[in-house]
């Protein structure tokens, strides 16, 4: 999330365009097998996300995996750690 507006009782949210794969879709399609090392990582930085979206005083309300997205270059990189971008803010309060 780079910027936070308030238009007179409407929030606008301006966020980083990710192109990647929803998580749900990568787990089932993905021949990579995910350590507990990587998924401890994924988790640590999903909550470091979330945490950044709060101190704004917002909150996500949808967390699941159809709403992580794995980058694309990490999708298609298996040498590198994917990385995970939280999406779809449309429940946000």
């Amino acid at each position: 999330m780079y910027e936070v507006h308030d238009l007179g009782g409407y929030i606008v949210l301006v966020l980083e365009l990710v192109e990647g794969t929803p998580l749900s879709n990568f787990m089932k399609n993905s021949n990579i097998r995910i350590t507990e090392q990587v998924a401890l990582d994924w988790c640590h930085e999903l909550l470091l996300a979330l945490k950044y979206f709060h101190s704004f005083k917002y909150a996500h309300r949808d967390i699941k995996p159809d709403n992580i997205l794995v980058d694309a270059e990490g999708s298609l990189n298996l040498a590198k750690e994917p990385t995970l971008k939280i999406c779809d803010f449309g429940s946000a309060k």
